[in-house]
């Protein structure tokens, strides 16, 4: 297996303000953080493509 595809499967450190973290159809991690339930400063950050609420 070459190291590209190997790194697909790591996991990124979670971020210390972690809400949530799902896995996308294409194997991507997003990290929702935040200060919790109904604040507009949540936030959402995609370790696969970059894009982000911010």
């Amino acid at each position: 297996m070459s190291t590209a595809t190997l790194a697909a499967f790591i996991e990124p450190d979670r971020p210390r303000n972690s809400l949530i973290r799902f896995i996308t159809v294409g194997s991507s991690y997003v990290d929702v953080t935040g200060p919790g339930e109904r604040s507009d400063k949540n936030r959402w950050n995609c370790h696969g493509c970059g894009d982000s609420s911010q």
